[in-house]
């Protein structure tokens, strides 16, 4: 223990005489580990940190039940929680959650409509999960059953905002829904739910309160809740796995219509152990492969910085080379000395791993800042934890290895009696052959190359994509997104709230198309069962089509143009006959012809009558994502349905500022419990539908830049140190007569030579890296030409002009000054 106190005394003084060396060597450290640290705290925040305040999250296991269309991982119906509870001995407790958008307005405070996100939950919710409340208390048995009392336990950061952390709120009422609720627990301060970044507002017991969601409790067939178990003692997953096999092989017999699945096939029930499914399972997978591309690629930057810094180390292991021979003369053995210098090398990476720790701790904060486009509270907690710190010392450790042991063992490789005998300038750090440089500069350009050509890659993917029609009207358009409760207003009433609104945006000047919908395209959609008369499905055919409810004047406000047949009008109203109106992919896909109208289809099943009657034909577009080919699409007359939740599109000439503070002002007058949750134009709704492609190519292109900009470093460091420890040579080719291009050509040549072996190689790793990315691209391929040939051309360019500096100055010496110098 003595010695390496001794050891880290001593290389704190060696790094203390060498400040400027020692000053770029951490930063350049610092740049890698704290990128690698900011990129971990995010992946561990989102797939590795378990849900903060459960207590015992270990003895908790997830429950799906396989969805209509197949896939295992699908919610469960209330009918069904309680069957598996009753139906296994190794679970001490089910419970049962799901999310509850809710419009919130109490005139009485000052409280203006908003949006909030809570969950309903069963009345055992917090007793599974172990939450132990910062006030008040949890759910009751009584209040967890229908027909309960309408109570609520608030999340700790509303009831710091909302109400000011008003110690006394306990047994106060807050509106929901325009229902008042008793307000009985606040959660602790960290507890924000089982689903990850979605902060919910408040909880509410799902039997209990059905003015909160339109969920129906009493229906097997109405699933969408996630549930959760806790083990009961001594018991394993696998008894859990066998006992709820048994209920869904009982469920099949006695609800075949429910248990059977669009195949024809009975569903399934797993069950996963709660850290497995931290991250929903259906996402699992595509989520870890995008972490997985993400740290390899702030790995690669810090291979980079490893690169550089090992450099640096040969360097001046160079000019330390008497020094080590002294050492060696007075005893010290090889291990020894390596030992010394290893000391040095990780001292560096301590220090700056914690200044990487600073950088990352400041960048986390400004993520964790971030306001997203969102109308829903998205929280995430990043900042470093015991992992992140425990992942940092690791990598910190591991650089210091990395960069440090090979130009160690380089530096101690001969013995005392050679290096007694060769001068400095012929050692084994001679600049004729770059060795151990040269590979190191050849392999940050070779990983800067491939990070360059990703992002590279993304960013003509987000041209291609800002250019890309995607079927409706992207100049002159604003979207607004509305919230207005479903279960307190009825639907005579909503109906009439759409249809003034729109009669009063018409109005005002420069509005030149108004409409309604229930989705805006590239935000989502729904899907509903349809049958189409006339049209046979196969027998594991699915027929859940992409749909959504628009009003009057949709297609002319979009710009979407009608191939044939009619919008939808006023005249089609609740009382009229039911009306839709399809794209040319339906036609292609289920008529084979060119003019659907006259054709009818069901609704919610093949035994629904056909009586919905085909108007129109629309234009195929883009729906949920600008990547996906033309898929069938139908429309509904909203005002049919008049759902609650519901977007305007408005079309207007001139600036949409005014037309933006007119919607405000004409929805509170009209409707001051309604709130506006978005209201964007049709640029900034692109803009957050490419949010992922964008957030990529930042993320990519700033550390390819880095990596370019360290590499380059590299390079030019490398060719100067060589150039100067060749510096007689050229001063005695120069003193008989070689011109200094010729040395210029000799010095681009060799460092060019290095350079392109890095190119080839990223080359090659480039394009098979790449198509890891084709989920994110947007009319190019992985293997995109111009992307490759714009990078090779920036990299050819910087350098050679890196190679070119050093050669161009030593060139440029007097070759007595050099011979005298050598």
């Amino acid at each position: 223990m003595e010695s390496i106190v001794t050891d880290v005394r001593v290389a704190l003084r060696q790094l203390g005489r060498s400040r400027g060396f020692a000053a770029v060597a951490i930063i350049t450290i610092a740049l890698g580990i704290g990128a690698n640290t900011a990129i971990f705290s995010v992946v561990n925040a989102l797939l590795l940190r378990p849900p903060a305040g459960v207590n015992g999250f270990d003895g908790l296991v997830a429950i799906f039940t396989s969805d209509y269309s197949g896939p295992a991982y699908g919610s469960s119906s209330m009918p069904d929680v309680l069957d598996f509870q009753a139906g296994t001995s190794a679970l001490e407790g089910v419970a049962a959650y799901t999310v509850a958008p809710v419009v919130l307005s109490d005139p009485a405070r000052g409280q203006e409509a908003e949006l909030a996100l809570g969950q309903t939950v069963t009345g055992n919710y917090f007793d599974i999960l172990r939450v132990r409340m910062a006030l008040g208390r949890g759910f009751t048995a009584d209040e967890g059953r229908p027909g309960g009392p309408p109570v609520i336990v608030l999340e700790h950061s509303f009831w710091q905002t909302q109400l000011g952390a008003d110690p006394g709120v306990i047994g106060t009422t807050i509106r929901l829904a325009g229902v008042p609720f008793t307000v009985i627990g606040v959660t602790p301060p960290d507890f924000k739910g089982l689903l990850p970044a979605v902060a919910p507002s408040f909880f509410v017991s799902l039997a209990g309160n059905q003015t909160v969601g339109a969920f129906d409790v009493d229906q097997r067939g109405d699933r969408g809740l996630f549930v959760v178990g806790r083990l009961a003692g001594g018991a394993s997953i696998e008894q859990v796995r066998e006992q709820l096999g048994t209920v869904a092989r009982g469920l099949v017999e006695r609800y075949p219509d429910n248990w059977t699945d669009v195949n024809d096939q009975p569903r399934r029930v797993t069950v996963l152990a709660a850290r497995e499914a931290v991250v929903p399972p259906q996402v699992r997978g595509p989520a870890m492969a995008f972490a997985a591309v993400l740290m390899a690629v702030v790995a690669a930057v810090l291979l980079i910085c490893c690169a550089n810094i090992a450099n640096l180390l040969l360097v001046r292991a160079t000019a330390r080379q008497r020094e080590i021979n002294v050492r060696a003369a007075l005893g010290a053995g090889r291990g020894r000395i390596v030992r010394q210098l290893l000391t040095e090398s990780l001292v560096l990476a301590v220090c700056g791993a914690a200044l990487g720790i600073a950088l990352a701790w400041a960048g986390t904060r400004a993520l964790a800042n971030l306001e997203l486009p969102l109308p829903i509270n998205v929280r995430i907690n990043v900042t470093p934890d015991l992992t992140v710190l425990a992942f940092t010392v690791l990598v910190a450790v591991g650089a210091g290895l990395v960069f440090g042991l090979a130009p160690a063992l380089l530096a101690t490789r001969r013995s005392l009696a050679a290096g007694a005998r060769e001068s400095t300038a012929r050692s084994d750090f001679s600049g004729r052959k770059l060795g151990l440089r040269g590979v190191l500069a050849g392999a940050q350009v070779t990983v800067a190359f491939v990070l360059l050509i990703l992002a590279g890659l993304l960013v003509r993917s987000l041209l291609s994509a800002q250019s890309m029609d995607p079927g409706f009207r992207t100049t002159g358009m604003l979207f607004i997104q509305l919230a207005q409760d479903e279960n307190t207003s009825e639907r005579p009433a909503r109906l009439a709230f759409h249809r003034e609104l729109r009669e009063r945006l018409l109005a005002v000047p420069g509005v030149q198309g108004v409409s309604y919908t229930e989705w805006v395209p590239l935000v989502g959609g729904s899907r509903s069962s349809f049958a189409i008369e006339g049209y046979r499905p196969g027998p594991t055919e699915d027929m859940e089509l992409n749909s959504t409810e628009v009003g009057p004047g949709y297609f002319d406000a979009m710009g979407v143009p009608l191939l044939a047949g009619r919008e939808f009008t006023e005249a089609d109203g609740p009382e009229a006959p039911r009306v839709a109106i399809v794209n040319e992919a339906f036609v292609r896909r289920y008529l084979g012809r060119a003019n659907p109208v006259g054709h009818r289809l069901s609704r919610g099943g093949p035994d629904s009558p056909f009586n919905i009657e085909i108007v129109g034909l629309a234009r195929d577009g883009k729906y949920r994502t600008l990547a996906e080919e033309p898929l069938p699409f139908v429309w509904l007359a909203s005002d049919q349905n008049a759902s609650g939740y519901i977007a305007f599109v408005v079309h207007a000439s001139g600036a949409l500022g005014p037309v933006s503070e007119a919607v405000r002002r004409i929805s509170a007058e009209i409707a001051p419990d309604v709130a506006i949750t978005s209201l964007v134009t049709a640029g900034q709704h692109l803009a957050f539908a490419l949010m992922p492609q964008r957030a990529g190519a930042l993320l990519l292109g700033l550390f390819g830049a880095l990596g370019l900009a360290l590499a380059t470093l590299g390079i030019y460091g490398v060719m100067a140190f060589a150039v100067s420890r060749r510096a007689r040579e050229i001063g005695v080719r120069l003193a008989v007569g070689a011109q200094p291009r010729d040395v210029v050509r000799m010095v681009v040549r060799q460092g060019m030579t290095v350079a392109a072996a890095g190119a080839i190689a990223g080359l090659a790793i480039a394009a098979g890296v790449s198509r890891l990315l084709e989920f994110l691209l947007f009319g190019i391929r992985p293997l995109d030409a111009p992307t490759f040939i714009v990078v090779s051309a920036i990299v050819t360019a910087v350098t050679l002009l890196a190679n070119w500096l050093p050669a161009r100055k030593t060139a440029s010496v007097n070759p007595l000054s050099a011979l005298r110098d050598e």
